[in-house]
């Protein structure tokens, strides 16, 4: 008997068809009376979309991958691929979506959804003037690759983090909304929309305000920035399709720190919503710190990038909005056992060795409770 359920996985399976399938394996048998002997494994074999960007050395993006292009393993395993398509931001004629049997394609974006994510800083800090001032730098370099380089469809939120979790400007297109959200975002100012004596009305809000709670409740789940980032997740798997968080700011903890161990279910829930990290470090470039490591692992887990190495802020922000314009969504079936749950770990190669590509670390499966 086979059942079939469907399941919306996040990370790299975007949606998922499964399937309950008995896979019965015996033992030869000696004799006609001989007892015949069987065990059973129930598996459930699902169908995988995963994104990845494929660029040369400079940020832009290869076009024109087929499956034969791509190496997929799963625990050091080869997968079979079924097929590949390509989404463009910028081109639409460019865009080839292949028929793949079994796999829904028609609800996927092609428009960019960029997140905007401030970490505020705390006055009293060493250094912490000239922190607070380049991370002015940053905002300002944002406003202009808000207005000048992003596409006229690019849908953008922004973010903040002091305290608790704060929602300046739901996803929009309004520009002017948007540089608004910036300045806010960059003082750290309470948005009145996430206080329930003040909250809009519904068919007014983005989808971050529908999905988020609001008030006390809201820094209850979000007392640390690790779980203001897996809350921010939650709230942005509601919007298909993949999402560029770029964050500025200076990191979490120490690599070592018993902290540390916050940012694994920090990235499981950033790959379960589809959205790759693009971090840059406000640091100046010569200055060495620990909190650096956070950074680089919370991007390259995710399919995202890290930036410290720059003269200017805008650098790092043309180079993403260069990188993002075009995706490949690769399909590919993968078994597990019935019942179990779990993260799988995804490794992508591509052929050609100097090509580069950007892929979240794995997605989970499984009922994780």
């Amino acid at each position: 008997m086979i059942s079939i359920e469907t399941t919306r996985f996040g990370t790299a399976a975007v949606w998922a068809l499964t399937l309950g399938i008995v896979l019965s394996l015996a033992h030869p048998v000696a004799a006609q009376d001989d007892e015949l002997e069987v065990f059973e494994e129930e598996m459930v074999v699902s169908e995988v979309l995963l994104d990845a960007l494929v660029t040369d050395k400079d940020g832009r993006v290869i076009l024109g991958l087929g499956k034969d292009d791509f190496v997929i393993e799963e625990s050091g395993r080869p997968v079979e691929i079924a097929g590949v398509s390509f989404y463009s931001s910028q081109e639409r004629v460019e865009s080839s979506t292949v028929d793949l049997p079994g796999f829904d394609l028609s609800d996927i974006p092609e428009d960019r959804h960029f997140i905007l994510f401030f970490q505020e800083l705390r006055a009293g800090g060493r250094g912490i003037n000239n922190l607070f001032a380049r991370q002015h730098q940053a905002a300002r370099a944002m406003e202009e690759w808000v207005v000048s380089s992003l596409d006229p469809a690019d849908f953008v939120a922004v973010v903040s983090y002091g305290y608790r979790l704060k929602v300046h400007q739901d996803f929009t297109r309004d520009r002017q909304a948007i540089l608004q959200g910036i300045s806010n975002g960059l003082r750290g100012v309470d948005p009145a929309s996430q206080w329930p004596s003040r909250r809009p009305p519904e068919e007014e809000m983005g989808p971050l305000l529908r999905a988020l709670p609001t008030g006390k409740e809201l820094r209850k789940q979000s007392k640390n920035i690790y779980q203001g980032l897996q809350l921010l997740a939650k709230a942005s798997a509601t919007v298909p399709g993949r999402k560029n968080l770029v964050f500025v700011g200076v990191g979490f903890d120490h690599i070592r720190s018993t902290d540390y161990r916050l940012m694994f279910p920090t990235i499981r829930a950033l790959n379960d919503a589809n959205v790759a990290a693009y971090t840059i470090d406000i640091v100046p470039t010569h200055t060495d710190h620990s909190l650096r490591a956070s950074l680089n692992n919370l991007a390259m887990a995710t399919g995202g990038d890290f930036y410290f190495t720059f003269i200017r802020f805008g650098s790092p922000l043309e180079r993403i909005a260069r990188t993002t314009s075009g995706y490949y969504l690769i399909a590919y079936r993968s078994a597990h056992p019935a019942g179990k749950s779990g993260f799988q770990r995804v490794k992508v190669k591509v052929a050609n060795p100097e090509f580069r590509v950007r892929v979240r670390s794995g997605y989970t499966y499984g009922d994780q409770g």
